[in-house]
């Protein structure tokens, strides 16, 4: 069971889930480092952090070895779809595999880079390291 939760968001106002979630919010970029210090005084079984990509991976990468928290998850843009901030993609483009294309044309300031940037780059770079694997095990 979970005893609770602690979300780390620039966001100022944020409605979160489960109930028992403590509400945080409204870190300046500049002040992020003083999130790794209340999450680990909040001490929670969950720690949710909505940064956006890749600010938040980052974010969780160079701070993990400081945080308790058991399960940390990178939720992105959830909090904005839950709040209906985001249009949610066409149930075609969804179906179709599309919903990048639609959130690239709905907010293509935020999304482009994600989806022509690191999403080509990750492809590219998870082929090299599965030719790598596949040469080193000659498989």
């Amino acid at each position: 069971m979970i005893r609770g939760a602690y979300l780390v968001s620039t966001a100022p106002s944020v409605s979160t889930t489960p109930r028992r979630a403590e509400r945080r919010g409204g870190y300046r970029s500049t002040h992020l480092a003083a999130a790794v210090q209340d999450a680990s005084q909040a001490n929670p079984d969950v720690l949710w952090v909505a940064l956006g990509l890749p600010k938040q991976e980052r974010w969780i990468a160079s701070h993990r070895d400081r945080l308790k928290t058991p399960v940390i998850l990178a939720i992105g843009a959830a909090i904005k779809f839950h709040n209906g901030k985001v249009v949610p993609s066409q149930r075609w483009a969804s179906k179709a595999g599309l919903e990048w294309l639609w959130r690239l044309l709905h907010e293509p300031r935020t999304v482009w880079p994600r989806a022509l940037v690191y999403g080509p780059q990750f492809m590219v770079l998870s082929l090299l390291d599965l030719m790598r694997h596949k040469r080193k095990t000659g498989h």
